[in-house]
């Protein structure tokens, strides 16, 4: 038995990312090795998916805090397989990346958590309540 891990940014029809049908390449690969192969495919993480109002509103507040110039919109979608999708596809919300300076990956050994990155962390999450839910 192989198992391996399939990540897609197209929810719609995720194994079309794949390029080839994935059945044939995997009996095709099983076959050169006198093998036979067979695919499960079992869809676990659903493609993180940010809704744009909500979006809207979280680059609001970070560029209240950070000033327009450190808010990067166009960020590149990413592979990694993330619990919050699971909310996404419930509840509209905005997945963001606060930036912790130069350090290794999260998920790396080497990982450095910026402890400076807690008082603007936290600001920002101010910031959107603030906005969001104005004292009257």
């Amino acid at each position: 038995m192989f198992t391996a891990r399939f990540r897609t940014v197209n929810h719609a029809r995720p194994t079309k990312s794949m390029g080839p049908d994935p059945k044939t390449m995997v009996g095709n690969i099983a076959a050169a090795y006198g093998a036979v192969g067979t695919l499960e495919y079992t869809r676990h993480y659903p493609v993180t998916v940010n809704h744009e109002r909500e979006t809207e509103l979280a680059a609001m507040a970070a560029q209240e805090v950070a000033g327009i110039e450190n808010v990067h919109l166009d960020m590149p979608q990413t592979l990694g397989g993330e619990d919050f999708s699971f909310m996404l596809k419930e509840v509209p919300g905005a997945m963001i990346n606060v930036g912790n300076g130069p350090s290794a990956g999260l998920h790396h050994p080497r990982y450095d958590f910026n402890d400076e990155v807690i008082a603007w962390g936290s600001s920002y999450w101010t910031t959107l309540v603030r906005q969001r839910l104005p004292l009257t």
